[in-house]
């Protein structure tokens, strides 16, 4: 199977129909600019090699921005209901791993059936000064991991996270860096891109602080009203007949 392309860059508004609801719930609370909606908006993408009666099989690999979260699973959902195959969600995540971590269980994780679409997030651990990852290691080492799905007839999608603040934020003086990183990737390999970050350094400080109360794991409740939706939107231009969830 071949594996269609994906860029997807936070910007625009036709993925504000997708997000506002997740943006309204936290524009109700004082935390997010509703106007954010409008320069919210994934770039298309034919699906043609995905076929609509079997169930499209997405893995979600990283750290523990995903590993049990909820949005992945909401994600799923979602996508399931513009899919008359439905959609499978793997998760494939570990509280404290880098890209070195996700490159060694991916090439042990990628058989019979292989997933469709591997969503990859590391930023935020390989920018951690405590995993010795640093930026020329972590190009390395994601350019081997998009190899390594794409070898396995998949779509590789790279998803940058929320930032950290506070102490999780000095343990990552250079998170930007690896966002920067992502994109640099996408554009160079043409893997596919959601650029979350965006959506969440538009809040406001104290708001951003807010939902995430230890710095970097943002609540249950925000993960759904900005993570889930933005990933959701991107992944519908892939997954569903007509781009939309």
């Amino acid at each position: 199977m071949s594996a269609p392309r994906l860029t997807v860059i936070v910007s625009g508004i036709a993925a504000a129909m997708v997000l506002g609801v997740g943006l309204v719930f936290l524009a109700q609370r004082g935390v997010f600019d509703q106007s954010l909606a409008d320069t919210a908006s994934p770039a298309p993408l034919s699906s043609s090699a995905i076929p609509d009666d079997r169930p499209a099989r997405v893995m979600f690999l990283g750290t523990s921005l995903t590993y049990g979260a909820p949005w992945p699973q909401a994600v799923g959902e979602a996508l399931s209901r513009c899919r008359p195959g439905g959609v499978v969600v793997q998760t494939l995540a570990r509280p404290g791993a880098a890209s070195p971590w996700g490159l060694e269980a991916l090439g042990a994780a990628l058989e019979v059936p292989p997933p469709d679409i591997v969503v990859v997030e590391f930023t935020a651990n390989d920018a951690s000064l405590a995993r010795g990852v640093s930026v020329r290691h972590s190009r390395d080492i994601h350019q081997r991991i998009i190899a390594l799905v794409r070898a396995a007839g998949a779509l590789p999608v790279l998803v940058t996270m929320n930032p950290a603040i506070g102490r999780n934020g000095w343990e990552r003086p250079g998170l930007r860096a690896y966002e920067a990183l992502y994109r640099a990737l996408a554009a160079e390999s043409g893997a596919g891109l959601i650029d979350v970050a965006r959506l969440w350094r538009a809040m406001p400080p104290e708001a951003l602080a807010r939902q995430m109360p230890d710095g970097l794991h943002p609540t249950p409740e925000a993960g759904l009203a900005v993570t889930a939706p933005a990933v959701t939107a991107a992944l519908a231009t892939a997954l569903c007949a007509d781009g939309a969830a």
